[in-house]
C-alpha cells in the first residue's frame, strides 16, 4: 500500500441480518492472507489519516472523530479463548467459524 493508492472497485454484500453480515465479514477477512489483512488495515489507516487531516479546520470534525478509531488485534488463539470464556450465544457461532478457518490453515 504505497502513497497515492486508489480504490478501484467498491462492492456491497447485502445480508439478511447483522448476524449474517458479521459471519460474512469474518469469512471474508479469514480468506485473506495475513499480508492482505495487514495491507487492508494500512490502507484504512491511511484513508482515515487523510480524512482527519482534511477536516482539521472543519465544523464536522467532532462528529467524525467518534467514527474513526484505531483498532487493536489479538491473535486467533487468544480470540477463541476469550470467546469460550464469555460463552455468549454469538460467541458459540464465532468459535465454530474461527476453528473451521484455523483447520483450513487460513490463519
Amino acid at each position: 500500500m504505497g502513497k497515492g493508492v486508489k480504490i478501484s472497485k467498491i462492492w456491497v454484500k447485502k445480508s439478511s441480518s447483522f448476524k449474517a453480515a458479521g459471519r460474512f465479514d469474518i469469512e471474508y477477512y479469514l480468506n485473506m492472507s495475513p499480508t492482505e489483512r495487514l495491507e487492508t488495515m494500512q490502507l484504512l489507516r491511511e484513508m482515515a489519516f487523510k480524512l482527519k487531516a482534511g477536516l482539521r479546520h472543519g465544523k464536522d470534525r467532532k462528529g467524525l472523530r467518534r467514527v474513526i478509531k484505531r483498532v487493536n488485534f489479538i491473535g486467533l488463539n487468544e480470540l477463541i479463548k476469550n470467546k469460550r470464556i464469555l460463552k455468549r450465544k454469538q460467541d458459540t457461532v464465532d468459535i465454530d467459524i474461527l476453528l473451521a478457518a484455523k483447520k483450513r490453515h487460513l490463519y
